[in-house]
């Protein structure tokens, strides 16, 4: 959620006028060889996002 928050929280200073044009989103998952791997979005091609929340369940 950190990560979703940081987010929205980035989308909504964009709509404000401040605020990087960019939004990095770093993976941590299938790093292979990589030191790090990120994929960059431009606010001004987002047209919309979907946030999934999961309930957890015990087995």
């Amino acid at each position: 959620m950190t990560d979703v928050n940081s987010f929205i929280s980035w989308n909504n200073n964009q709509v404000a006028g401040t605020g990087s044009e960019t939004y990095a989103f770093t993976k941590t998952y299938i790093l292979a060889n990589f030191l790090s791997r990120k994929d960059y979005i431009a606010n001004s091609k987002i047209e919309t996002f979907e946030v999934n929340e999961y309930k957890v369940t015990s087995p």
